[in-house]
């Protein structure tokens, strides 16, 4: 039995684990070349995961389409990376050894990562814009 991550398995893991949400999947797609993308969404927040080569490492992001303010700019969605290197308290972003971990983690703490308030922080804004500047060398 293969332990390796197709789009069809992680679509599926990601419909069991975001079913009690109410998440239904909205879109999704795939290339020629192993890309393939996947969205799915509920009125208040849209979870996507992606890869740009089938031996790429997965991305998968949760953000919330409620806006902070009327008006205001969108916030995310937010990496897996980004998430937990701001909940762990690092100064940068968490760098997952695999798909699998990204999802692992993603299930056990998916009651803190659906909360508009926090994907819509300032706080959370702000450590990623730092992080960002230092992985880019603007720090």
């Amino acid at each position: 039995m293969s332990t390796k991550l197709t789009p069809a398995k992680v679509t599926s893991e990601l419909q069991q684990l975001l079913e009690p949400y109410d998440f239904q999947q909205c879109d999704s797609c795939s290339s020629e070349m192993g890309a393939w993308w996947v969205s799915m969404e509920t009125t208040e927040f849209i979870v996507t995961a992606s890869q740009d080569r089938p031996d790429d490492v997965l991305g998968i992001c949760i953000g919330s389409k409620v806006r902070r303010k009327p008006r205001a700019q969108m916030r995310g969605p937010w990496s897996l990376g980004h998430l937990r290197g701001f909940l762990d308290g690092n100064r940068d972003h968490f760098r997952f050894a695999s798909g699998r971990d990204q999802l692992n983690w993603l299930q056990a703490n998916i009651e803190q990562l659906l909360n508009t308030e926090f994907l819509n922080s300032d706080e959370l804004n702000a450590w990623a814009v730092s992080a960002s500047r230092r992985m880019f060398g603007q720090d």
